[in-house]
């Protein structure tokens, strides 16, 4: 892993939210109808989509949330099932997934496994993980695919 370390600044996006463990694949229903419904937003940044992984206080042991989205300006209404939310400037370490999504657990587990505890680097509490979906991935997430993994460290 060969991550670069990026500064991004706070930005605002919408869409709609996940909490709990992903036991039967609802992260990817959830992303199934939130592809149908971008039409309905005005996004600010056309190129790329988000998915946003947190671990929110409060929630039980083992949960956490995930937001699938695009960026938007902070006054942009927030349609009917979705949410907003606003991600503060921070410091990322930027890791590449390549292949499909039933690969993409264990580039998650080597970043925390292998990367991380060999980087120098910690991550951000409460954990936020921002996966950077843009024209290198495919429907279906085909074996060729790309997309970038954007782990807030300090």
């Amino acid at each position: 892993m060969n991550p670069k370390i990026v500064e991004r600044p706070a930005f605002t996006m919408l869409g709609y939210r996940y909490q709990g463990k992903n036991e039967h694949q609802e992260i990817a229903a959830m992303w199934e109808q939130f592809l149908s419904r971008m039409g309905e937003i005005h996004t600010t940044n056309p190129l790329e989509s988000f998915g946003v992984c947190r671990m929110v206080p409060g929630l039980p042991p083992g949960e956490f949330e995930y937001i699938a989205g695009l960026e938007v300006d902070d006054d942009h209404p927030v349609p009917e099932g979705m949410v907003k939310l606003t991600l503060p400037a921070a410091r990322y370490a930027v890791l590449e997934h390549r292949g499909g999504l039933e690969t993409l657990q264990d580039t998650f587990h080597k970043i925390a496994v292998e990367y991380l505890p060999n980087s120098g680097l910690t991550r951000v509490t409460p954990e936020v993980d921002i996966e950077v979906y843009d024209d290198r991935v495919f429907r279906g997430f085909s074996p060729e695919s790309i997309l970038y993994i954007y782990v807030a460290v300090q």
